[in-house]
């Protein structure tokens, strides 16, 4: 496996640029970004695996989230949190202004929910104090959020951006989590 940090990102490939069948992805440092890109499109009934170790993936205000690009979010690709693969249940949160719906993993919001820290908080209230994982789309990019137990947003609360992908229709984000 080849990696080369580019404009402060990690791509992999093998020696000649072709993807992978399968990545062990493990962020060595908080707030790192991954480039999945290089030979993705060459890759046959291939998948890449993305694993983030809590430690590794945890929210911090100032510094930021974990960036993915190039996720594959039709199940071609696969992200492994570091606490387990269960996602915040269906149903309306009424007790949660902000939030309008959530479907197989995945908030909606209600329209006077703009910011990411808005979407963010009301996400994390849902979440309360399970470690369940949740996604939603701000901005043109999916971010998927798993809570560590502890009721709020907190330092140790995982937060990944999926750069870019930003259509969750018909997508069950217990599909792509393992």
């Amino acid at each position: 496996m080849v990696w080369n940090e580019v404009d402060g990102r990690l791509e992999f490939s093998d020696a000649a640029g072709r993807g992978f069948s399968e990545v062990d992805f493990a962020v060595t440092k908080l707030n790192s970004d991954a480039d999945l890109g290089a030979g993705i499109a060459d890759l046959v009934a291939g998948q890449e695996e993305i694993v983030g170790q809590p430690s590794d993936s945890f929210f911090n205000e100032g510094a930021g989230f974990d960036i993915i690009t190039n996720f594959q979010i039709d199940g071609t690709d696969e992200l492994q949190l570091g606490y387990g693969n269960d996602i915040l249940a269906d149903g309306v949160y009424d007790d949660i202004a902000a939030i309008e719906d959530v479907a197989n993993g995945i908030v909606t919001f209600n329209a006077g929910t703009t910011t990411l820290e808005e979407k963010l908080t009301a996400v994390f209230e849902a979440l309360a104090d399970s470690n369940d994982a949740a996604a939603f789309v701000f901005e043109d990019n999916t971010y998927v959020v798993q809570g560590d137990g502890v009721t709020g947003m907190q330092d140790t609360d995982i937060v990944v951006q999926l750069a870019g992908v930003a259509d969750l229709t018909d997508v069950v984000l217990g599909d792509i989590l393992i």
